[in-house]
């Protein structure tokens, strides 16, 4: 790796014009547009956070890229995702969800050498809550002695969680098993 300002020196071996072959030596002009200079620090692994989370349809969740060594050249990465039919993935790391199922999501890196991390994203459809439940038959009579059956419905009949715990107001009068 070289430093601070550099003198550049051409000598040309050609012909001198008098019948010679004596080099001949003057400064150029050089005009420098880009100049790319990297370190000796190549990143070498991508740890992308969370690892395996989970994001509703059409809800948005950040994941953050962490380039190792710390002290590589080159933190920047590309996000691009393997399913964008399923989840998205923005310039920042931001993923959208898109429709359920599972898209791996990941952060490369560019310069001296070209690494990678991800991470497994898993979209789900959002919860839907009970709104109402009903039982049938929804009064009825019973001998001492005597059973029912009970049915319940959930409205919408599509909600998430249609878990029941059944009790009884009065266990002395009736049970519920």
């Amino acid at each position: 790796m070289f430093f601070g300002p550099h003198t550049v020196e051409v000598v040309n071996y050609g012909p001198t014009g008098d019948g010679s072959d004596i080099p001949q030596t003057w400064t150029p002009y050089v005009q420098i547009d880009s100049l790319n200079i990297y370190s000796d620090v190549a990143a070498s692994g991508v740890t992308v956070l969370p690892a395996t989370p989970n994001v509703y349809v059409n809800s948005t969740l950040a994941l953050s890229a962490t380039v190792a060594p710390s002290n590589a050249d080159n933190h920047a990465v590309t996000w691009s995702s393997s399913n964008p039919g399923v989840a998205t993935v923005d310039i920042n790391g931001v993923v959208t969800g898109v429709s359920p199922g599972s898209a791996t999501i990941t952060a490369t890196t560019a310069g001296l050498s070209v690494v990678a991390g991800s991470s497994t994203v898993t979209v789900v459809s959002p919860a839907t809550p009970v709104t109402g439940v009903g039982l049938w038959p929804a009064a009825f009579s019973l001998n001492a002695g005597s059973s029912a059956q009970l049915q319940a419905t959930f409205s919408p009949s599509a909600a998430s969680n249609q878990q029941l715990f059944w009790t009884s107001s009065d266990p002395s009068v009736a049970t519920v098993n």
